[in-house]
């Protein structure tokens, strides 16, 4: 699944963090990453690459010699030599070239490298760094009140209750739900993974299209097994359960005169008006 429409603001990157990038090893030489309109792109087809020093000539699908990047891999300065000509020529991404995905390993060493700030508010989805929304005061009344209504469970040492706090899904996501409650452990060593999560609670208010198409099937096709989606502007509550082949089975809609229960814990009982009290 690839990130669709604009909803999501993608990171971009300067050409001081593009060269970091490089000099740090997250980008090799050898798959011929430039920075195009300040997003790290690759050639679409790798043995574009063989375009940069001479004609390859017909290729051989048939000829694994023909399917192997040049050897040696392209200097430094010549990558930076095209993306600076790129960046010249246009202003929009070419059909040449697609953009950079990234594991939750090169993710975390950027921060390392310093090209990702310990201030900056980002996710990983689907191997793209998105910028995270500004947090308005009814978003945060709304997580206030959810981290309010489920505390009894972590008072009881029923669940971990984690706020806005990273999330493992897979090696190209890694997600901060506004609630996550996952079963009792510690993750002083790692994040929770999907098979710790009992109920992830998502608030939104200017990103509820591309949760709705983006964000849910993530969490269905990682198998979280109930995920809800607090909408601001409507005042209601999406409740998705059973997640099958990257989307969830059952989604209902509960409104302002309706009640929220985990599926994990019948016993607790939210009302919806509550959540949208302002």
């Amino acid at each position: 699944m690839s990130i669709q429409g604009d909803a999501y603001e993608r990171r971009r990157f300067t050409v001081d963090e593009y060269d970091t990038l490089l000099e740090v090893g997250i980008l090799s030489p050898d798959e011929g990453a430039i920075l195009l309109d300040e997003f790290i792109m690759v050639p679409a087809n790798p043995t574009y690459l063989l375009g940069l020093n001479r004609d390859p000539g017909p290729l051989d699908a048939t000829d694994p010699s023909d399917l192997v990047l040049m050897e040696p891999p392209p200097a430094l300065e010549t990558l930076r030599e095209v993306s600076g000509i790129m960046n010249t020529l246009a202003a929009e991404p070419q059909e040449d070239y697609i953009q950079r995905k990234f594991t939750v390993d090169e993710y975390y060493r950027m921060g390392e490298a310093g090209v990702l700030s310990p201030d900056e508010r980002t996710e990983l989805l689907e191997g793209e760094i998105i910028l995270m929304a500004p947090i308005g005061s009814r978003h945060a009344s709304c997580v206030d009140f959810f981290t309010k209504a489920t505390a009894p469970l972590a008072l009881a040492d029923r669940v971990i209750l984690r706020v806005q706090n990273p999330v493992f899904l897979d090696q190209s996501t890694e997600v901060q739900p506004d609630i996550a409650l996952v079963r009792p452990a510690s993750y002083a060593d790692a994040h929770p993974r999907p098979e710790d999560v009992l109920l992830l609670i998502e608030v939104a208010d200017t990103t509820i299209g591309a949760d709705r198409r983006d964000k849910l099937p993530a969490y269905a096709e990682a198998g979280i097994p109930e995920a809800w989606l607090a909408d601001v502007n409507a005042q209601a509550v999406d409740i998705h359960t059973d997640p099958r082949d990257g989307a969830y089975a059952n989604v209902r809609t509960v409104e302002m005169d309706g009640a929220l229960t985990p599926t994990a814990f019948p016993d607790v009982v939210i009302s919806v008006r509550d959540v949208f009290r302002w």
